[in-house]
């Protein structure tokens, strides 16, 4: 569970941090105006739990390197065949790609880089065996988003079984 936050955590700082302000890359179409709900906010609890969390940000950095290596079992590098999303599925508002750290997806990304930059895609990179092979892909693919997190719950949810993907409003490709 501590994982799934630091994950969480990570992704949303980095996105904040590349894109000056918070971008919505996922609608479910049961989110509310948060104005609306204000008044349920119990403020004192709120400044506790802030307080709470700049202690748990100082620990994100400790934790990160444990998330490696990083496997996704559900997934495997491989060729997976472009489908339109079932209208049951959450859709993207903005496309996410799922990467591993080797050859084929490095090469995958260089194919890709110039439309995924365009289109403000968010990557994860769901397998890799370290922490530095982590951050050598990140770094030769600067200007991309590229986020360490198990993709076992988009496998799940988008029925895939290979990657690299991208899952777009449209569908899955590859």
């Amino acid at each position: 569970m501590l994982v799934h936050k630091v994950l969480l955590a990570l992704i949303v700082a980095a996105m904040a941090a590349k894109a000056g302000a918070l971008d919505v890359i996922a609608d479910t179409g049961k989110t509310i105006p948060v104005p609306d709900n204000l008044y349920l906010i119990d403020h004192k609890k709120a400044a506790a739990m802030a307080r709470q969390i700049r202690v748990q940000d100082q620990r994100i950095v400790a934790d990160y390197a444990q998330l490696f290596p990083l496997t996704t079992p559900e997934l495997t590098l491989g060729h997976l065949i472009a489908r339109k999303h079932d209208k049951k599925l959450p859709m993207v508002l903005r496309p996410l790609f799922l990467v591993g750290c080797d050859r084929t997806s490095a090469q995958w990304l260089n194919t890709r880089k110039d439309w995924l930059m365009k289109h403000r895609a968010t990557g994860m990179v769901v397998e890799c065996p370290s922490l530095s092979l982590y951050r050598h892909m990140a770094a030769s693919f600067q200007g991309l988003t590229l986020m360490p997190a198990s993709g076992s719950s988009l496998a799940s949810v988008y029925q895939l079984k290979h990657y690299p993907a991208i899952i777009t409003t449209e569908g899955v490709l590859q």
